[in-house]
């Protein structure tokens, strides 16, 4: 007997056959190479999911007369304000057609790998690179990012 939607009652060969050319196996996991990846999406699209809740703090706000909850709901609207602003930010919303709608951005970001033997310090607002070896400084940088790029280049030119 098999399944599909629908019962099917099948011969013990005719059975074997479809299990043969069944594909089966393990799943992949799709895009491994994409593992990481942080997504960020900007636009007027997202900024009225936060609308969204911006008018859900509204009522709130209208419903309750104590002070501590108007407070706590003020602190979340100003929150959600900068939010709302923030994703509206585009940076080449000048490229969207006349008359067109719903424009948004997707801003795909690389995960950092940071290589395994080396020592990466915050220090003084900067990210600095030391070699395990004998602490040198080899690269730094304003993010982890750009403290590894910056390890990288250095290496290339001094052949390390």
């Amino acid at each position: 007997m098999l399944k599909d939607g629908e019962t099917y009652i099948v011969s013990k060969n005719q059975y074997q056959n479809i299990k043969g050319n069944a594909v089966s196996g393990e799943a992949k996991p799709f895009a491994p190479e994409l593992k990481g990846t942080e997504e960020t999406v900007m636009g007027e699209s997202t900024a009225s999911a936060s609308k969204q809740q911006w008018n859900k703090l509204v009522d709130q706000a209208q419903k309750t007369k104590d002070p501590v909850k108007l407070a706590e709901i003020s602190a979340k609207q100003d929150k959600l304000l900068k939010v709302i602003e923030s994703e509206k930010q585009t940076k080449y919303s000048s490229y969207q057609l006349p008359g067109g709608t719903e424009y948004e951005e997707v801003l795909i970001k690389a995960p950092v790998n940071t290589p395994e033997n080396l020592i990466i310090k915050q220090e003084g607002g900067r990210f600095n690179i030391y070699d395990p070896a004998d602490n040198a400084l080899i690269g730094e940088g304003t993010t982890k990012a750009k403290a590894i790029d910056h390890k990288r280049y250095a290496s290339f030119q001094l052949g390390r």
